[in-house]
């Protein structure tokens, strides 16, 4: 990419693109960086900046320059390596050798050539609100190729006593690739996955599909617009139908991305299918959770819940042995390994509402087998449950 500068040249001719900032002045001036009007005869009636208009025809007496940042002296050479998206920055000054403060209508040229048809050039150009003739800050992003079609020129708010040597503004060129990444989580996949680069203003489809047992929760958009603003929608679909969907992703400018989120499908109370699924059963309707395939003392939704088998009746929530001891009493239990088991105690059941006060909580992943020494019963008889979370 080139860039002309104030007549200098920032350039990484590997990129293939050329980028004029161009700032026309007099006609004995040109090449600087902001476009000064100098009587309404340079713009063809467009009406020139009084001010100017009244001054001797010498350009050294008023001027506009760019420096560059982060390097804040004036670049002869630009060392970004050829797939850089770093964005380039323009610092907007005001150069005035008779003192008495710069003001001018303005506008900005942009003038680019061989432009890679792999990018999305935008310019952002921001005023400071204590130069701005409007009075306030003064925001704008554009397209850089649209800039071009139309009449390579931005108008820009007029600069009012500005002293010679400040900022008054900057300017940010952002060469972003074209590019549409695509991701997901759960049990599903996308049409395709990761990152790739595509033309200038591409279309194309990605179709999203859930895994059996699986569908299609929500999907996230982020697109990038015509002149560089980014946005994101988040798709939320309504119910568990949808297990597979096209989605058209039109006029791909900038950084794109699709986020896909697929979750399992579940019955009325939350069994999830790929569960009963990896447990032989067929039925995912929600009768099943009321079902008791191994013949235990729990159906399915209370074995889903302990994470214990639902076709193994050996595999279950239950408290095996307790025993006084002479350091306490010990609590043994069996159970699953994927949720937090909490061992409660309560010394009387004769109530409607029971105290019941956990004392040990075990974290998963857990044993099927545990043991635990309760040593702060004090009050004789005393009961014990375990209570899971899932």
């Amino acid at each position: 990419m080139v860039l002309m500068l104030g007549g200098l040249m920032v350039a990484n001719d590997a990129m293939g693109d050329r980028i004029d900032i161009e700032v026309t002045g007099n006609e004995n001036r040109y090449g600087s960086t902001m476009d000064v009007r100098h009587g309404s005869e340079y713009f063809e009636g467009l009406g020139g900046d009084n001010a100017w208009f009244a001054m001797p025809n010498d350009p050294d007496n008023k001027w506009l320059m760019i420096y560059t940042d982060p390097y804040v002296l004036r670049l002869q050479s630009d060392g970004r390596p050829t797939s850089s998206e770093t964005i380039f920055r323009a610092k907007l000054i005001v150069i005035d050798k008779i003192g008495d403060g710069f003001t001018t209508s303005s506008r900005l040229n942009l003038l680019s050539l061989d432009l890679d048809a792999s990018r999305h050039y935008t310019a952002y150009i921001h005023y400071d609100n204590t130069y701005a003739a409007n009075g306030s800050n003064y925001y704008i992003s554009v397209n850089i190729r649209d800039v071009n079609e139309f009449r390579n020129y931005v108008e820009l708010p007029g600069i009012v006593n500005c002293p010679s040597g400040v900022v008054f503004g900057t300017v940010d060129i952002n060469p972003q690739f074209n590019r549409l990444v695509s991701s997901n989580v759960g049990g599903g996949t996308n049409g395709f996955e990761g990152n790739i680069i595509l033309a200038y203003d591409t279309s194309t489809n990605i179709t999203l599909a859930a895994n059996p047992d699986n569908y299609l929760s929500q999907y996230i958009l982020t697109r990038t617009d015509n002149t560089g603003i980014v946005s994101v929608v988040t798709n939320i679909l309504p119910d568990q139908t949808v297990t597979t969907t096209n989605i058209a992703i039109n006029n791909i400018k900038g950084r794109n991305a699709i986020f896909a989120v697929y979750s399992p499908r579940t019955t009325l109370n939350g069994i999830p299918h790929p569960w009963l699924t990896a447990h032989g059963i067929a039925n995912k309707e929600d009768s099943v959770e009321t079902n008791n395939v191994d013949g235990d003392a729990f159906n399915n939704l209370q074995e889903y819940l302990a994470d214990t088998s639902p076709t193994n009746k050996d595999s279950s929530l239950t408290i095996t042995n307790i025993a006084s001891i002479s350091e306490g009493i010990l609590v043994n239990w069996t159970g699953g390994s994927l949720v937090t088991q909490y061992l409660e105690r309560c010394y009387d059941l004769s109530t409607n509402l029971p105290a019941w006060s956990p004392f040990f909580t075990n974290n998963p992943p857990t044993t099927t087998q545990t043991n635990i020494l309760d040593t702060g019963n004090t009050n004789g008889q005393v009961y014990y449950r375990i209570r899971v979370v899932r």
